[in-house]
């Protein structure tokens, strides 16, 4: 498994998710990831026992990245290398790979659009020559990178039984964050410009002009976390907005929330909001999210051009618990499609029968 980081990101996350639940008696698992890697991510693969090789930061140095990475497939013999990333930036891995005679290469796609479009057209040509096998996370982001109907849709499994409505988590962390009345908006995510925080913030600070005892809780770090603080710092519902930051408990969390809010300027997939689902939230989302996130009845798409809009939406919720923890059972089959227990069986086929192939020439 390759990454430009193994931050606590949702692009870790999955890659963390299929690292614990492949059979690792029959794959020898390697992670190799630039710098940062979150110590979370480092004590699991200890404990898993997966080696991590860290590489220098790719965004400070491409150079000092590509080296290393080089050095350390050289060092090596492996027969895949499975890289996820956004865009065809990750050229560089792939070619390194198949400068190292690696066989399997795989690209695997977690977005449906990237910061730098520019140098991603450019590099798309010779791109599309390194890898040998393409992924993608939902039909939009594999469309976007590799063309329609030339790849194959991996769904982003995770333990989807973790996310079900716990009153008693509910009760704790509202009693933690000083919450005793009043509906919770929330959201879980970067704090990056394509998550759009400053736009949840703004439909937020119209929505509590109604509802005064409101909070808003949002969830996760990011490049952008102090434009969003200085933000808050001048909001005049700063002392309804709670930046709670990374955390390893999202499922406490979301039961903690009340209604779920994604306005991503685009996403492959949006595990956020498959998670919120599954903890039984009314959710409001971005017109620029793909469709395959929808697990039941509870998610409407927006366009993202109105905080007004958004506001009046929220408004127009009804907000309550009784009915949560319900929504799992109720929704069984689409949300198995997105268990790590399902999804891992259909990487671990592809893995091997392009294994079969190889051994075969």
């Amino acid at each position: 498994m390759m990454a430009s980081n193994l931050k606590m990101d949702g692009i870790s996350t999955v890659i963390m998710n299929y690292c614990s639940h492949l059979d690792l008696k029959k794959y020898d698992v390697t992670i190799m990831a630039g710098t940062p890697i979150a110590p979370v991510h480092r004590e699991n693969c200890k404990i898993l026992g997966i080696p991590i090789i860290q590489l220098p930061e790719r965004k400070k140095s491409g150079k000092a990245f590509c080296v290393e990475l080089n050095k350390a497939l050289h060092k090596t013999r492996y027969d895949i290398c499975h890289v996820h990333g956004n865009s065809a930036t990750s050229v560089a891995e792939l070619a390194i790979a198949k400068w190292n005679k690696i066989p399997i290469r795989i690209m695997h796609c977690h977005t449906s659009k990237c910061q730098h479009e520019g140098l991603h057209r450019l590099l798309s040509p010779v791109f599309k020559r390194m890898y040998t096998t393409a992924f993608a996370c939902s039909s939009l982001a594999g469309n976007w990178i590799f063309g329609k109907g030339s790849f194959t849709v991996i769904p982003n499994g995770f333990v989807t039984n973790l996310f079900r409505f716990d009153n008693d988590k509910r009760r704790q962390y509202r009693q933690q964050l000083g919450i005793d009345k009043g509906p919770v908006i929330g959201h879980v995510g970067q704090l990056n410009s394509h998550k759009n925080p400053l736009f949840t913030i703004k439909s937020f600070e119209k929505y509590r002009s109604t509802h005064p005892y409101s909070k808003l809780l949002m969830v996760g770090s990011g490049r952008d976390k102090k434009v969003v603080e200085e933000y808050v710092k001048n909001s005049p519902c700063q002392d309804s907005i709670i930046l709670y930051g990374e955390s390893e408990d999202i499922p406490g969390l979301l039961s903690a929330m009340d209604i779920f809010v994604f306005p991503s300027k685009y996403e492959g997939l949006g595990i956020s909001l498959l998670e919120a689902q599954i903890s039984g939230l009314p959710c409001l989302a971005s017109e620029a999210v793909p469709r395959d996130v929808v697990l039941g009845n509870q998610i409407d798409f927006l366009p993202i051009d109105s905080p007004d809009l958004w506001s009046d939406r929220l408004a127009s919720i009804e907000v309550k618990t009784e009915n949560r923890n319900t929504f799992y059972d109720r929704n069984r089959e689409r949300i198995l499609k997105y268990d790590i227990a399902e999804t891992v069986k259909q990487l671990e086929k592809i893995y091997t029968d392009l294994y079969q192939k190889i051994e075969d020439v």
